[in-house]
C-alpha cells in the first residue's frame, strides 16, 4: 500500500494514520503516528533583473524579474505568489513564473503604463506570508 501525505503549508503537530479495509470485520489496530514540522516561512533576499543607469534602476513591462531568497515551494509553481506593494498606477504582475526552486522565482513583469514609484516585493507561499513578525528580512524593493 501507497498513499501520498498532503498538508497545508504551515502545519504541524502529531497525527495518527489508521489503515482499515472497507467490508472487513473485526480489523487488527493499524495505525502510526506521524509528526508534521511547519516549513519556514519564505523569504526574500535580493532582486535581479531591471536595467539601471547611474541614477536610477527601471523595471518596465517584459522584463524578467529574478528574485532570490529561500523556502519557496519547488514542485508547486502555483503556490508560490509574488506580491507588489507601495508605488502608483498599479497593481504591477509577476505571473505566471517562469521559473522556480526553492531559493529562486522569476516572472515576466507586468507593468501598466503610468505606474512608477517604489515597490515592496514580498512573496506567498500557499497563502503563508513571508514574515510573521514586524523586523524581518521579508521584501525588496523594485524601483
Amino acid at each position: 500500500l501507497q498513499c501520498g501525505l498532503t498538508v497545508p503549508f504551515g502545519t504541524s503537530g502529531i497525527w495518527t494514520l489508521t489503515v482499515s479495509v472497507t467490508g472487513q470485520q473485526n480489523q487488527p489496530t493499524n495505525s502510526l503516528q506521524l509528526k508534521v514540522v511547519a516549513a519556514p516561512p519564505p523569504l526574500v533576499k535580493s532582486l535581479q533583473g531591471c536595467s539601471s543607469t547611474s541614477l536610477t534602476a527601471v523595471c518596465s513591462d517584459g522584463v524578467i524579474l529574478t528574485i532570490n531568497g529561500a523556502n519557496f515551494d519547488s514542485t508547486t509553481a502555483i503556490n508560490n505568489k509574488v506580491v507588489f506593494d507601495g508605488g502608483t498606477g498599479g497593481p504591477i504582475g509577476c505571473n505566471p513564473l517562469t521559473s522556480v526552486s526553492k531559493s529562486q522565482l522569476q516572472c515576466r513583469l507586468g507593468v501598466p503604463l503610468g505606474a512608477g514609484g517604489n515597490w515592496g516585493v514580498r512573496v506567498e507561499v500557499s497563502g503563508t506570508p513571508c514574515c510573521s513578525t514586524t523586523n524581518c528580512s521579508c521584501a525588496a524593493v523594485v524601483p
